[in-house]
């Protein structure tokens, strides 16, 4: 059966309601499942998953940090927990095996976090970091999780002079350590970073705001001290940002080159040396695009906002980046340069939000993997593919 999205969208978007459209043989994708009902994002999505779930998360119109969890691979998710206050960033989020963590800016530049055991319920907000002694922190910070505990990574603007990369750890999301720099020759560009960790350490990620390459700096103490940074991108394009993920295996990074396609490169020695960059073939990112990476123990998930029609887009490693699986469209306009994307296990979720400002959801499972496991690959055709059928419309194959 064929059922343009274009048709779908038309229909459920009139109504001004939050969609799931599941991409899995085992959940329908003719029938967009509600979530949320009105168009409450002000600015991106974000998604983490681990084995009881996923959880979405975004900033609401009312400047609140909202999330929501789902149990069932996004067949239904629970209404919408909303917590902080004077929230002006993203919401970013990342997942231990049991825990779940949300970081954010207020308006007051205090770099702020809540954990929940359950995606439902949430700690009253936390201050990890806050204005003081001439440094003025930016406008987004990102996290992530490893099983020694959560990594929270923003930039800051010291005295007017420059940009400096801060991190900060904290075992339990709760209590953080005071905030490090990272030591670079330059000064970074404010808001491009990201961070990933596997159980040798964390990697942090920037841009050099002189001459846009990329570069990484690992954390083997959890963030006490971090390493001389090294040169993964040689060449950033259309204004982008370094994309990190990490597995067992190693790290991978993701960014548009200067061509405006996706590129990659992996490390297997926690960002001492990467392999030969290599396109991701009939990608074309948007300007601003953040690749999104995700990875399971077996493969590499990247996610990105295509470049002319704001398409998300995604493609899947399984042999550490050698090669990747053409692209797959997710939906074909969307109100946001933030496509993220989260697997677990046998289990993938990306989110985004739309031109009426619905976060969004699609899940895909991963055949012949290990349930909740971690020990699952991802198969070239995962996805469900959405094709073009002609201008203007798509349909599920």
């Amino acid at each position: 059966m064929q059922m343009t999205r274009n048709a779908i969208s038309k229909a459920v978007l009139a109504s001004g309601i939050l969609l799931l459209f599941p991409l899995s043989a085992c959940i329908s994708p003719e029938t967009p499942v509600p979530i949320v009902m009105g168009g409450s994002v002000s600015q991106g999505t974000n998604v983490a998953g681990n084995g009881s779930g996923f959880v979405a998360g975004w900033r609401t119109n009312m400047n609140l940090a909202a999330t929501s969890f789902s149990s069932n691979q996004g067949q239904t998710w629970s209404s919408p927990a909303t917590f902080g206050s004077n929230v002006i960033s993203l919401v970013s989020l990342s997942a231990q095996s049991s825990k779940f963590l949300a970081a954010w800016i207020t308006n007051v530049r205090n770099v702020s976090a809540s954990v929940s055991s359950n995606g439902l319920s949430w700690s009253a907000p936390v201050v990890i970091a806050s204005d003081g002694g001439g440094e003025t922190i930016q406008t987004f910070v990102t996290t992530a999780a490893t099983n020694a505990g959560f990594m929270a990574i923003w930039t800051s603007d010291l005295l007017s002079v420059g940009i400096y990369v801060k991190t900060s750890f904290s075992a339990d999301g709760v209590n953080w350590n005071a905030p490090v720099s990272i030591p670079t020759a330059f000064f970074p560009t404010a808001n491009k970073i990201s961070i990933a960790g596997n159980a040798n350490g964390f990697l942090a990620g920037f841009t050099d705001d002189t001459i846009d390459q990329g570069y990484v700096s690992f954390s083997s103490d959890n963030g006490m001290t971090w390493g001389t940074p090294v040169l993964v991108a040689p060449t950033l394009g259309n204004n982008c940002t370094l994309g990190l993920g990490a597995n067992a295996s190693g790290f991978m990074a993701a960014w548009v080159d200067s061509s405006g396609k996706i590129a990659t490169s992996f490390s297997s020695d926690n960002g001492a040396t990467w392999s030969s960059p290599v396109q991701i073939q009939m990608s074309i990112a948007f300007s601003g695009s953040v690749p999104r990476v995700s990875a399971n123990s077996g493969s590499f998930v990247v996610a990105w906002t295509q470049g002319f029609s704001l398409e998300a887009q995604a493609s899947c490693t399984q042999n550490q980046g050698i090669t990747w699986s053409n692209p797959y469209i997710f939906e074909s306009i969307l109100n946001a340069p933030i496509f993220d994307v989260s697997v677990f296990g046998s289990r993938a979720m990306f989110t985004w939000h739309d031109t009426a400002n619905n976060p969004i959801s699609t899940y895909s499972p991963i055949s012949g993997g290990g349930g909740d496991g971690a020990d699952s690959t991802l198969p070239s055709d995962f996805f469900r593919q959405i094709t073009p059928n002609r201008p203007g419309k798509t349909v599920f194959n």
